[in-house]
C-alpha cells in the first residue's frame, strides 16, 4: 500500500486529544502499527511491540444477482461462501 493510497482523518476528542483514523483496505491481511504519543504531562511514549490487527474474517459470503427482473422471468443467483476458520461450519 502506497502512502498516496492511505486516507487519514484527523479528530479531536472532548479532552482535546488528537486521533487519526486510517481506512484499512478490505483485503484479508495482517497489519502492524508502530504507535507513539506526545503529552504535556507524560512526554513521548512509544508502543512496543507494535500493535497488530488482522482483517481476515472467519466467514465471507458473496452473492451475485441481477439488478432487476421481470415477472415470470427465471432468475439465477450465484453465492459463494468462504470459510477461513479452522473449524467446519454447517450452513
Amino acid at each position: 500500500m502506497d502512502l498516496d493510497e492511505i486516507v487519514c482523518l484527523h479528530f479531536l476528542d472532548e479532552d482535546g486529544e488528537q486521533f487519526y483514523e486510517i481506512e484499512i483496505p478490505e483485503t484479508p491481511d495482517d497489519f502492524y502499527f508502530h504507535v507513539f504519543s506526545m503529552s504535556k504531562n507524560n512526554g513521548i511514549g512509544l508502543l512496543d511491540p507494535p500493535a497488530s490487527f488482522n482483517t481476515i474474517r472467519p466467514i465471507d459470503f458473496y452473492c451475485e444477482a441481477p439488478g432487476q427482473i421481470h415477472r415470470g422471468e427465471s432468475v439465477g443467483i450465484r453465492c459463494n461462501v468462504i470459510n477461513r476458520s479452522p473449524y467446519e461450519i454447517g450452513i
